[in-house]
């Protein structure tokens, strides 16, 4: 035991240290944000962020999520506090969270700034790369007091990511077109997870050279760029119906060969260890389609 004491004897000094000054990160935007101990009441302002902290072990911590937080599917049974359109301000105050997780993108600096008047603290993510999903884990599990599996579920996933890179390097590239909306048309950049995970699996985003992220374009630069695997996001309700209306088209490489596919949504869009799931079914439709098979 004697050689074990001078470990612990740092670790107590460590957290000696911590529990006196608080817990200081930086937040996706480079802000910073203090706790005086792991969070214990959490709001959720994103779907995605409410699959984070139920990833890390970190549910009990959970007090409010945002509408849409579905997966898993005791998430269901939480209080709503917002959707696409509303924040609701003041039932996020009765639940006195002493920590509110916004996403940057989706919920917008007049959000978090007003959470902050109302004298929350706020802490932000933004998830853009594969890479940053890992981060994520981690600073959810520091965030929340679950720091070990914060950090091995971070693990699992790069794991998971690199063998997928591995087994798909080297392939013949492929053009993708990723639809997300049809009135109007509507794909993602460059910039968009889905995206990286499209070259992960040995393609090409047809559009990634748009400024917008997720992008407008017209049924005359679809056939222009001719790609040669179409993925029709679930998201569309009707996604089937926009499959056999490209299908019918016939205008460009994958409407004629039948390269025309749908990917559940949740599964690429959301910034969570699911994104696995859906890079393995993307990485095996590319793996189809350069052999030929629809």
């Amino acid at each position: 035991m004697n050689r074990w004491r001078p470990w612990l004897v740092a670790v107590c000094v460590l957290f000696a240290v911590v529990s006196r000054a608080g817990l200081e990160f930086e937040d996706d935007l480079g802000k910073p944000v203090r706790l005086a101990a792991p969070a214990q009441r959490v709001v959720s302002l994103a779907p995605f962020i409410t699959e984070l902290v139920y990833a890390v072990g970190a549910q009990e911590v959970l007090v409010g999520v945002s509408e849409y937080s579905d997966h898993p599917p005791a998430a269901r049974a939480l209080r709503r506090v917002s959707n696409a359109f509303a924040i609701d301000y003041e039932s996020i105050l009765a639940l006195q969270p002493d920590l509110v997780l916004t996403w940057g993108s989706g919920n917008g600096e007049r959000v978090r700034r007003r959470l902050i008047e109302l004298g929350l603290e706020v802490f932000t993510l933004e998830p853009r790369r594969l890479r940053d999903v890992s981060r994520s884990l981690r600073l959810v599990g520091q965030l929340t007091g679950h720091v070990a599996a914060g950090a091995e579920q971070a693990l699992a996933f790069e794991h998971h990511i690199a063998g997928l890179e591995k087994r798909h390097a080297g392939g013949r590239s492929l053009k993708v077109f990723y639809q997300i909306a049809d009135q109007p048309i509507m794909t993602l950049n460059g910039g968009h997870l889905v995206s990286e995970v499209i070259e992960l699996c040995g393609g090409t985003n047809v559009f990634h050279d748009l400024t917008p992220l997720a992008p407008a374009v017209t049924l005359e630069e679809v056939v222009v760029r001719d790609p040669d695997v179409v993925i029709v996001s679930s998201e569309l309700k009707h996604h089937a119906e926009v499959i056999e209306s490209w299908r019918a088209l016939g205008a460009f490489r994958a409407a004629r060969s039948g390269h025309l596919y749908a990917v559940e949504s949740d599964l690429l869009d959301r910034q969570t260890p699911r994104l696995v799931q859906g890079a393995e079914r993307l990485c095996a439709i590319l793996q189809q389609v350069r052999a030929g098979v629809q």
